[in-house]
């Protein structure tokens, strides 16, 4: 009687380590997609800056790499030493599949408020990177128009 229910613990356990990895395996896989959403944006930010001729692309490159990579290293990368570090304790974890699984809202909750406060920063450097472009490239165009009048 007493080994069935030791039994029993032991695969109650078991079975709560596989739904604690399978929520880490969804979430670092989470993170890391909207991660590069948002880290395209930004390139394509540059995009837009550098085909508007603007020389403010490397400000802004440079401001959205100093936001955007501290980030995900700070917060998406311990979910993926997690569950490399429970795959290498169980492989037969790796095949599983992370599909169906719920999320609870706690850690859906902490990645959209690190998230979006991010994408609003990206959006309010590109504003004003672009804005001190079109600056640059007016002060370009009156100094070369006074050098060609000049001549």
């Amino acid at each position: 009687m007493e080994e069935k229910k030791i039994i029993e613990a032991y695969q109650n356990a078991k079975k709560d380590m596989v739904d604690k990895y399978l929520i880490t395996k969804k979430e670092a896989y989470n993170w890391l997609i909207w991660w590069v959403i948002i880290y395209a944006l930004a390139i394509t930010g540059v995009i837009v800056l550098v085909i508007n001729d603007l020389s403010s692309y490397n400000r802004f490159m440079m401001i959205s790499h100093a936001f955007l990579i501290p980030v995900f290293l700070t917060v998406g990368t311990p979910y993926f030493r997690s569950k490399n570090l429970t795959e290498a304790r169980y492989p037969e974890f790796k095949k599983k599949k992370c599909k169906g699984v719920k999320v609870p809202f706690s850690l859906a909750k902490k990645r959209y408020l690190y998230l979006l406060p991010i994408a609003l920063i990206l959006a309010l450097i590109f504003a004003s990177s672009y804005q001190k472009g079109m600056e640059e490239a007016r002060k370009r165009e009156i100094y070369e128009t006074i050098r060609q009048i000049s001549k």
